[in-house]
């Protein structure tokens, strides 16, 4: 008799196999991820998030991004989260790619619909950019961001989120989604979350690029 196949196990190749199909098909990188899921903070509960992020365009490495986050649950079905990630090219020697450092920051309020399964965030962004020869350049924008989760057990949930921006130096209106994952013994207190992703602006079909990251978080209950 045949082992049954876990869940788990399943989704975990078939997002490994999406990650290294991106990267080989695979301006500035706008940011495209999340390392969260439907799945609000409770209140008074705070959190502690940090990432890294790999992002590449034409099948290229292209921007390298480490960020941190905070978040504080206002009630059970409304946080906000505050984000920074600093982010530097990869120099790979290619023409195509402009050397860049870009500082972000987001303010992100979050509204859960459906506990732990449907939320929609959006968030107010802002991007510093500073170029190889000198230039440097800030502006504001939004990116409305849905997500939607599967809660598989407490200890693992897989999720997708679809999301649209514009203003993005070198990019007019950008369509991105992602999936990600939620790994951990107990996801109300902490997860590790691997997420891949793809974008493409709508104006310019040529400007699209993928991106592959890892998070974790850890909740902290301040009521105690």
């Amino acid at each position: 008799m045949k082992k049954p196949i876990k869940i788990s196990s399943l989704l975990w190749t078939i997002f490994m196999s999406i990650c290294v199909i991106s990267l080989m098909s695979s301006c500035a990188m706008p940011v495209n991820t999340n390392y969260e899921s439907a799945r609000s903070l409770k209140k008074n509960q705070l959190e502690a998030a940090a990432s890294y992020t790999a992002y590449g365009n034409l099948g290229e490495p292209a921007q390298n991004n480490m960020g941190v986050r905070v978040g504080y649950g206002i009630t059970d079905k409304f946080d906000v989260k505050i984000t920074y990630e600093n982010a530097t090219t990869v120099n790979s020697g290619s023409d195509f790619i402009e050397q860049y450092k870009m500082n972000y920051v987001s303010v992100s309020p979050k509204w859960t619909f459906i506990k732990n399964v449907l939320a929609l965030k959006i968030p107010v962004n802002m991007y510093s950019m500073k170029y190889q020869d000198g230039d440097q350049e800030s502006l504001f924008n939004i990116s409305p961001t849905l997500l939607a989760t599967w809660p598989v057990s407490q200890q693992f949930e897989v999720g997708m989120s679809v999301t649209y921006q514009s203003g993005v130096p070198g990019y007019q209106s950008i369509f991105s989604t992602g999936i990600g994952m939620g790994i951990s013994k107990n996801l109300d207190r902490w997860a590790i979350r691997p997420e891949i992703g793809y974008s493409v602006d709508l104006e310019y079909s040529d400007h699209k690029y993928v991106n592959f990251g890892i998070g974790f978080t850890y909740n902290f209950d301040l009521n105690k």
